[in-house]
């Protein structure tokens, strides 16, 4: 019977320690309290003063400030195993409206507690802790009386969109100086490799369909589109215009990824050689519907509905056309 009542006493502080503690820390920071509302009141004047610095230091909006010291709450922002301050949040309001509510911070730079401080000390016994704070307003109600939340919103979204707007201009112009970088590096290998370029597209084209070189004429020119929508690269499409002799006015456009052949690039040195390749693996070469070349393309054996002659490349192509 001896032992089991002593097991039972182990058992029992086994289970009231905790709680022990927990009681024991809120007794010791329980007469703090009154101290935290006693500070807030004996600072009355100066927290005002930083309240208006904070939201309205011209004083546009908030004529009056009151702050409601029954509100205030002390506590230390200890995680455990991290060390903390202490801070003091409280409520108030301004131009005597409830409504226009705000919570306050206050916070203690000097008044910390290291790691796993389980029962929390009491700051106020140590006044010189407490002479150093910093002031901040975290939370204000949406009112819609509030005069200063009203025009703090519409601040905050006109430099919002000022913001959007600088930072896409300067994407914009950051794009559009490299897209005519890469433009001018690529018109420069072209007219090195015009010709090659010429000969590979309408060598395979005619050996395909041999009555449109009767119809077309021979490829009088390649150029890079002027509608070039994007900066090219070796993993993007890049679109070049082809004009026909019979029909130099007429523009039909092919849409090919150019690779580079060797370490260096084409868009850095125009001497260098290149292949060129097919999306899906299909040659393709496309005109508008009101160009004169639409019906010569559409009649096309490899011709459709949408002016574009397409089909697909034969393996030993390896899909691939070498531009040297």
């Amino acid at each position: 019977m001896l032992k089991i009542l002593k097991t039972n006493k182990w058992i029992f502080l086994a289970v009231s320690v905790p709680f022990l503690i927990i009681i024991l820390s809120y007794l010791l920071m329980g007469h703090s309290f009154g101290n935290t509302a006693k500070f807030i009141h004996v600072h009355e004047d100066t927290i005002k003063r930083e309240i208006l610095a904070d939201i309205d230091s011209q004083g546009q909006y908030i004529k009056s400030v009151t702050l409601l010291p029954g509100s205030a709450m002390g506590s230390f922002d200890n995680g455990g195993d991290v060390g903390g301050n202490y801070h003091i949040y409280f409520r108030a309001y301004v131009n005597n409206n409830r409504k226009q509510s705000m919570k306050v911070e206050i916070y203690f730079p000097d008044a910390g507690i290291p790691p796993f401080t389980f029962i929390k000390p009491n700051p106020y016994k140590s006044p010189e802790t407490m002479e150093r704070w910093y002031l901040s307003v975290q939370e204000v109600s949406n009112d819609p009386s509030w005069d200063w939340k009203r025009e703090q919103d519409k601040l905050t979204e006109t430099m919002n969109k000022l913001s959007d707007v600088a930072v896409r201009k300067a994407k914009d112009a950051s794009w559009q100086i490299q897209k005519e970088i890469m433009i001018r590096f690529l018109n420069k290998w072209l007219n090195e490799h015009e010709e090659n370029f010429k000969l590979a597209i309408q060598t395979d084209l005619y050996r395909n369909d041999p009555e449109l070189e009767q119809k077309l004429g021979k490829i009088q020119s390649i150029s890079v589109s002027e509608y070039q929508m994007y900066i090219p690269s070796t993993g993007s499409d890049i679109r070049f215009d082809v004009r026909f002799e019979k029909y130099p006015e007429e523009v039909a456009t092919i849409n090919v990824r150019l690779h580079s052949q060797g370490e260096q690039s084409v868009f850095k040195d125009p001497l260098v050689a290149a292949t060129i390749s097919f999306e899906n693996e299909r040659f393709a070469i496309k005109t508008e519907y009101d160009s004169k070349l639409f019906p010569i393309f559409n009649q096309s054996r490899f011709g459709n509905s949408n002016g574009e002659i397409s089909y697909k490349l034969p393996k030993d192509y390896e899909n691939q056309f070498l531009i040297p």
